[in-house]
């Protein structure tokens, strides 16, 4: 090699070349070679030792180092986000300029600068902690703030690596970090997230609004349909009569709708709360259907149960909200269908230990629904199309309040279709088992085993439905599909049926007159034949020929109550038949003047109508110096005397009555009846004792007042008033109003809803809503004037106007007022008016506001 030989001929000449490497190389090969002079007395050079050593494959590896070295170097150089490498004493040993330029630093002053130093305010100790952190997960992605060299805050995202040197003889630990600045990322999503809770905010707004204003709508809204039903009541000519129908049936739409948007608007603003109480699942379903049989038959439509199977013990859920969904699916198939039917089906399709799931299905024959307007069809305000909406009317929110219904009770929704061949719409619901066992009157049905049923009937889905039932009683059922049938079924077994239904609407001859034509066939005059019709069909005329009534659409329970019947069982589960007359007819109180001493105006309203109802003129006065007033005015047939009132008692004005009785001395004696919500030993004997005739305990039953008012006006009834009821005074008052933790009383509730004679109790609601701050003003003046009497008079009154309510535990709070205000222990009632009654109050009122719902 030249440079080999240049090097030799140096050496030779004496040059200092001692200990010294040097490289040569040729085009494929690379030596490294050594130089040793070789020197005798001191000072001759007489050659030199030469060692050569072939390095082309290290060479090799070093220059496609420096290459590599280059190339990252340039990906470094040009990256956007920092780089930095630190040992592990988080010193930098190498950044680019990306790093230097965020934080404020030259390439030069990072390398060899702490970590410390170097945008993180971290102690050494934390340095350490996290470099160690680090070390043991081997990577690490974080987001954080660091800070320029200039004080302003950076925050970014830094993803770093721990790797180690193997080719190093101490196995160095160096930490590669690539940092990112996510400021502007941050500021984004921080304005995102404003804009986000804004309009969160302003939506939780919008739907209180809505509550709200929808609360308050429906209050005058409630008042007009209130108002109406009386006028319906009075005598009316046939335009009169048309016209308030218009007038409560757009009250009656404008009220759905409010409760629509009313419900919406909880659910939105996530206020709306979920009952969990025990139901029966076949109970709420006959009840619903039997609610929507009257829409679905004015349409001509059939409406059809369907059982499956059924839980043996109660469910635990909300029952009310399970009713809405029932209701709003099966509302709208019978609004959406023209002819055919509607049918519920319900089933199990999952149980496991103490939770069930049940399926629902409504199916209609209507106009169907096209796979992409069904996609659509669960939002709010919306229908299959405009033209739907125009034609049908409605607000599109009931689907979409079942479907958030549906999914607040854990479960699923869906829809499938096919327009102009119906729809069904299915649900699946979770509900936990109770404890509760289903109440069967086995006895009475095993007497059902092996009786023959002849049906009659045209209707397949009926014959199913009829088929179901009678095989799970073990009974024997014939179906017929028409008049002849029948005929020819009875012949071949010579009329030996337990049972003969025969349905009203059959082809060639009607079941009214197959009955006939049976009933006088003295070969089938025996049979017990019931007619299966629909409850708008007039029959009166045909009264007298019908001895069993069986009302489509057909329910469990009212067929087996309909067998019972006939078979002289006692034990019912609902009266399905002809209801009897009864014995006490409403007219004979016609111009019976009744003056009512009651100074709370609920109690006033619900005695007045129950009052109305049975034909009686009614006087109302709030105390007993207006009853002195009004009995020197004009005669009364008799009094209901309120106990306790102010300016004057019940007892004192009693009292004074009787006293002018004996003055008059004219044999005058008005009967007079007490009314009070004591019910206790003692109460009894003070009212005989002031003159009094009887007792009723409050709340009032309108069967208690018919059994009192006939009694006491001369009319004879089948069972003695008084003797039945002062033994509610030889018991404590929680017999006649249980103490429980319930708010309120659905027992009592559904009574008032009896005794009001069919008409809607929202006002009766509404009423005590308006009256319930004067209730509790009352009782916070007894407090300031540290009298215990007027305390008990104050929660008397308030106990009163609660009991008509079934306000369980607002009764049980006024009697713990009335004990401590007779004891005279205001601290303790203090402590109960501030602390208990306004949150019992506001559950209260929440509690009424959903009953208005049902």
């Amino acid at each position: 090699f030249p440079e080999f030989l240049s090097a030799v001929k140096a050496a030779l000449a004496g040059q200092e070349l001692s200990n010294q490497t040097l490289r040569f190389s040729d085009s494929s090969h690379c030596f490294e070679t050594n130089f040793v002079p070789l020197i005798v007395n001191s000072h001759q050079l007489i050659g030199a030792l030469i060692l050569a050593i072939d390095i082309t494959e290290y060479h090799c590896r070093e220059q496609d180092l420096r290459r590599k070295v280059l190339h990252n170097d340039l990906i470094l150089a040009n990256l956007m986000d920092g780089f930095c490498l630190f040992n592990s004493e988080g010193i930098c040993q190498d950044a680019n300029l990306a790093l230097g330029k965020m934080f404020g630093y030259s390439q030069k002053e990072l390398i060899g600068t702490p970590l410390t130093q170097i945008g993180a305010r971290f102690s050494p100790e934390e340095v350490t902690a996290t470099i160690q952190n680090l070390i043991n997960r081997g990577n690490h992605r974080i987001e954080t703030e660091l800070w320029h060299k200039y004080g302003t805050r950076i925050e970014v995202e830094i993803s770093s690596t721990a790797f180690r040197v193997e080719e190093d003889i101490n196995q160095s630990l160096f930490l590669c970090s690539f940092i990112r600045d996510i400021s502007t990322r941050k500021r984004y999503e921080a304005d995102l997230r404003q804009a986000k809770e804004a309009a969160e905010s302003a939506s939780q707004a919008k739907s209180e609004f809505l509550a709200t204003m929808s609360h308050e709508i429906r209050t005058p809204m409630s008042g007009v349909i209130g108002t109406t039903e009386l006028l319906q009541q009075t005598p009316l000519d046939t335009k009169q009569q048309h016209y308030v129908d218009m007038i409560r049936g757009s009250g009656e739409a404008l009220l759905t709708l409010i409760n629509d948007i009313l419900d919406f608007s909880k659910i939105e603003a996530n206020k709306l709360n979920l009952e969990q109480i025990e139901f029966d699942l076949s109970t709420l379903l006959e009840e619903v259907i039997d609610l929507l049989a009257v829409s679905a038959q004015r349409k001509g439509l059939e409406l059809i149960y369907q059982i499956v199977s059924f839980p043996s013990v109660k469910l635990i859920g909300d029952p009310s909200r399970l009713r809405q969904i029932l209701n709003n699916l099966l509302g709208n198939a019978i609004k959406f269908t023209e002819q055919g039917e509607i049918t519920l089906h319900a089933s199990i399709v999952d149980e496991v230990s103490q939770r069930l799931t049940l399926h629902f299905e409504v199916t209609d024959t209507g106009i169907g629904i096209s796979k992409k307007e069904g996609k659509r069809l669960f939002k709010p305000f919306l229908q299959a199309n405009d033209s739907t909406n125009r034609r049908y009317g409605g607000t599109g929110l009931g689907l979409t309040i079942s479907r958030r219904l549906v999914q607040i009770m854990g479960g699923e929704i869906g829809l499938t279709s096919q327009v102009g061949h119906g729809s069904t719409f299915w649900f699946n619901l979770p509900f936990a088992k109770s404890t509760t066992p289903i109440v069967i009157p086995e006895k009475s049905i095993n007497k059902l085993r092996g009786l023959k049923l002849l049906l009659v009937i045209n209707h397949t889905a009926y014959q199913v439905l009829f088929t179901v039932l009678t095989q799970r009683w073990q009974m024997q059922l014939h179906i017929a599909a028409n008049p002849t049938d029948g005929l020819q079924q009875l012949q071949q077994m010579n009329g030996a049926y337990d049972f003969v239904i025969i349905e009203h609407d059959l082809p060639q001859l009607d079941g009214l007159n197959l009955m006939r034509t049976l009933q006088l066939d003295p070969q089938y005059a025996h049979l017990p034949l019931v007619l299966f019709t629909t409850v708008d069909k007039t029959i009166e005329s045909e009264k007298e020929s019908i001895k069993y009534l069986l009302n489509k659409p057909l329910l469990p329970s009212n067929l087996l109550n309909c067998l019972f019947h006939i078979l002289g069982e006692d034990k019912k589960v609902e009266s399905i038949t002809l209801p009897p007359t009864s014995s006490l007819n409403p007219t004979h109180f016609v111009d019976k003047r009744v003056l009512v001493a009651e100074d709370n105006k609920v109690n006033q309203e619900v005695i007045k109508v129950m009052l109305h109802n049975l034909g009686c003129q009614v006087t109302v006065v709030e105390d007993g110096q207006q009853v002195l007033q009004a009995i020197a005015q004009q005669c009364y047939d008799l009094i209901f005397m309120d106990c306790h009132m102010p300016i004057l008692d019940g007892f004192e004005t009693s009292i004074r009555i009787r006293q002018q009785e004996q003055w008059q001395n004219d044999d005058c004696h008005t009967p007079i009846i007490a009314l009070t919500a004591n019910a206790l030993h003692g109460d009894r004997e003070r009212c005989i004792a002031v003159g009094m005739d009887d007792y009723l305990s409050k709340p009032v039953k309108s069967e208690d007042l018919q059994k009192m008012l006939g009694h006491y006006l001369g009319i004879p009834y089948s069972e003695s008033s008084i003797a039945n009821n002062l033994k509610l005074l030889d018991t404590p008052e929680q017999t006649a109003m249980p103490e429980t933790h319930e708010i309120l009383s659905s027992t009592k509730l559904e009574q008032m809803r009896k005794d009001m004679k069919g008409r809607s109790i929202t006002w009766l609601i509404d009423l005590f809503l308006k009256e319930l701050p004067n209730y509790i003003n009352e009782l916070n003046k007894a407090i300031q004037t540290n009298e215990g009497e007027n305390l008990y008079l104050a929660a008397h009154k308030f106990k009163g106007g609660c009991s008509n309510l079934g306000a369980i535990g607002m009764v049980d709070l006024c009697r713990q007022l009335e004990i401590l205000g007779r004891a005279g222990d205001l601290e303790q009632a203090t402590q109960i008016i501030i602390h208990q009654i306004p949150p019992a109050a506001q559950q209260l009122t929440e509690a009424l506001q959903q009953e208005k719902l049902k």
